[in-house]
């Protein structure tokens, strides 16, 4: 493994993050507001393990990492309290 390559755990770490914001999306009900990040980063995502390297590797998890910070930021579209605004 060159230093270019992308380890296997931050593999493991980005098909992990695609099913964390998969989830959390899904369970707050907000996959029709997130379709496009949605989509855009599973996009992402398997292009970096089709032509794995560190660097794109990185870049992906930061942008997962970021995608998963504003599902858990964003109000649960079935919490009683929103629907009543």
């Amino acid at each position: 493994m060159s230093s270019d390559d992308l380890p296997f755990f931050q593999a493991a770490q980005l098909k992990n993050l695609l099913n964390d914001v998969r989830a959390l999306a899904a369970q707050k009900r907000l996959e029709a507001v997130f379709e496009v990040e949605l989509f855009g980063f599973a996009q992402e995502v398997a292009a970096v393990l089709a032509a794995p390297t560190r660097d794109t590797g990185e870049a992906a998890l930061r942008e997962g990492r970021a995608l998963l910070q504003k599902l858990k930021d964003a109000p649960d579209k079935s919490d009683s309290q929103l629907l009543m605004r």
